[in-house]
């Protein structure tokens, strides 16, 4: 299962993000973010063998997803970049600045970080500790996003209505 969210960016928000793309001023044009969780069998929060097998093939599933995403953009005039889910920088862009996924930045986009005193965990409401998550940051209408959602959604097939086929 996973959850796509898209975030209008107003220029208090674009200030949070200040330094993750130099050279690109996020508050100034029609900036959106999108973020996508893919749920996990295992609490994010609990280490072991089998989370961490489970957390690089997702890690994979996300890169591979945001690629396409990030392609349709690029093809379409617009321009796109997502934070890598293993390191935290952005993917296309160099920069010194990150984004992790315990970053807590990401509460502004509906995230939960829990303390967890040995360490942090992200959590939401729909999969709880259960997910792994990463965001794409792009600048064109919000209606040619939407429309390219299904990309994230599932196979990177459209449907007849535009939604995901999964």
């Amino acid at each position: 299962m996973c959850e796509v969210q898209t975030h209008a960016v107003p220029k208090r928000l674009a200030r949070q993000f200040e330094g993750l793309f130099p050279g690109r001023n996020l508050g100034d044009d029609a900036h959106m973010i999108v973020t996508i969780a893919l749920q996990t069998k295992h609490r994010q929060s609990a280490m072991s063998p089998e989370m961490l097998e489970e957390r690089a093939q997702l890690y994979g599933e996300l890169v591979g997803r945001m690629q396409r995403f990030q392609s349709h953009f690029e093809s379409a005039g617009h321009w796109c970049d997502f934070v890598d889910p293993a390191t935290g920088a952005p993917f296309y862009t160099d920069s010194a600045t990150t984004l992790v996924e315990c970053d807590e930045r990401y509460r502004k986009l509906g995230f939960e970080i829990l303390e967890l005193g040995c360490c942090r965990s992200l959590c939401n409401k729909t999969f709880g500790q259960c997910l792994v998550m990463t965001s794409a940051f792009i600048q064109a209408p919000e209606a040619e996003i939407n429309a390219a959602l299904y990309l994230l959604e599932g196979d990177g097939v459209a449907s007849a209505d535009g939604g995901a086929v999964a």
